[in-house]
């Protein structure tokens, strides 16, 4: 099974035995000295075997509108209103099986990603900032997996990766659904296997200048029919 979106900042995530299942219990504000972190998620083990231990998946205070807004359409149980991921599930056919977070051995930060099922069965993850992985998998009652190794030391993950400080919420959005019509093109799933309401409202979202590197992969790993849909959009 291909597994192409592992590898878009994901191939470092410990193997699921390395592992320990948590679920979401409560949320802590920080105190008003804190300037890094806007929030803590606290996460509690779900074992009824072990003495339950915590984990808490901190916010950074550049996210914090976007966690605000997820956090209001969470608790209001309105995710028709701020439910991305839910079109992403409905776009592509796709379902989501898990999170899992861990810390990188290259910079010491809090990493999370999505596993996901395709319709064909093939097994692909993607990166996503890790509160909003919690808040999805809250969402949709996903299992939460967090490094047996953070849990067991206690070890909360304070730095955050840089690359996020400069990318919205919509953004990192964008760069999930470049990663699925890439998969689809590599893998050679000809664009007939969406209907073309699905390809315009999913290119309309990656935009032209995403779509301009679409068609040039497509060129390049001789995907025509890729390319003249793609071609044929940017034309409109």
């Amino acid at each position: 099974m291909s597994n192409r979106l592992s590898d878009f900042g994901a191939q470092m995530a410990p193997p699921l035995d390395q592992t320990v299942q948590m679920t979401f219990h409560r949320l802590e504000k920080p105190d008003d000295q804190d300037n890094k972190r806007a929030a803590a998620i606290i996460l509690r083990t779900v074992s009824h075997v072990e003495e339950a231990r915590e984990y808490p998946v901190l916010v950074p205070k550049y996210d914090e509108k976007d966690f605000m807004i997820a956090e209001h359409y969470f608790i209001a149980q309105r995710r028709e209103d701020y439910d991305l991921i839910g079109e992403l599930e409905e776009h592509f056919r796709i379902s989501l099986r898990y999170v899992l977070l861990w810390e990188s051995m290259v910079d010491e930060t809090l990493q999370a990603q999505m596993t996901l099922l395709t319709h064909e069965g093939e097994k692909a993850a993607f990166p996503v900032s890790p509160h909003n992985a919690v808040l999805y998998a809250m969402l949709h009652n996903m299992p939460i997996l967090v490094e047996k190794r953070l849990v067991e030391q206690q070890k909360p993950v304070t730095r955050f990766p840089n690359e996020q400080n400069d990318m919205s919420f919509e953004e990192r959005y964008v760069r999930m659904y470049m990663e699925i019509y890439r998969q689809a093109i590599l893998e050679n799933k000809l664009p007939d296997a969406y209907s073309p309401t699905e390809l315009e409202q999913g290119f309309y979202f990656v935009g032209r200048e995403g779509l301009r590197e679409l068609e040039q992969l497509a060129v390049e790993n001789e995907r025509f029919e890729w390319a003249q849909v793609i071609s044929d959009f940017l034309k409109k």
